[in-house]
């Protein structure tokens, strides 16, 4: 638990600059791909999107199975929110939890992953300003998921979310 190991915090505590030392963190990052490391917490960290983006290529690149990952939320950085992926669950709830477009390319990765979604059954993402874009990369995936459960409302989501979701019902999907 270090605030300030990726951002700048003013004379009070708070967040002044997320992500300053994101590229040492992609050092990290890198390096992590070869380790055997399968676990991770990098909540309270002050990763921002930046960062993020450099822990979402060691999760798609690492040689090693990522088994749980706990990270602090990009939406809002003065509010960030705690969650966990963890393999093997059968349902993924990330409601209110201030998710930004950062961590769905996060998501959208992990659910890449065999080992994640041969029991995942259910999705909550209800209550984060993810936006049409993040959300239309996150259905391109969800397609080959067998979910019995997508809870979405109130994720800033309009039109092309609505035709993406007909396109994949609509299809002989996993979804569908």
């Amino acid at each position: 638990n270090n605030p300030a190991m990726l951002r700048e915090l003013d004379g009070w505590g708070r967040l002044k600059t997320p992500d300053v030392h994101a590229e040492v963190f992609k050092q990290l990052t890198d390096r992590l791909k070869r380790s055997k490391v399968t676990e991770a917490n990098f909540s309270s960290c002050g990763i921002g999107p930046v960062a993020l983006g450099h822990l979402s290529e060691w999760v798609r690149e690492a040689t090693a199975e990522i088994k749980l990952l706990t990270l602090s939320s990009t939406g809002n950085m003065r509010d960030q929110k705690t969650y966990t992926l963890i393999v093997g669950e059968e349902k993924i709830d990330l409601s209110q939890k201030n998710l930004g477009t950062a961590d769905v390319t996060l998501l959208t990765i992990w659910l890449q992953r065999s080992e994640v979604t041969a029991t995942l059954n259910s999705l909550a993402l209800g209550s984060n300003q993810i936006g049409d874009d993040a959300m239309i990369q996150l259905l391109d995936v969800l397609k080959d998921v067998p979910l019995i459960s997508l809870d979405i409302p109130e994720t800033g989501c309009g039109g092309p979310t609505g035709a993406k979701l007909v396109e994949i019902v609509s299809a002989d999907t996993q979804l569908g």
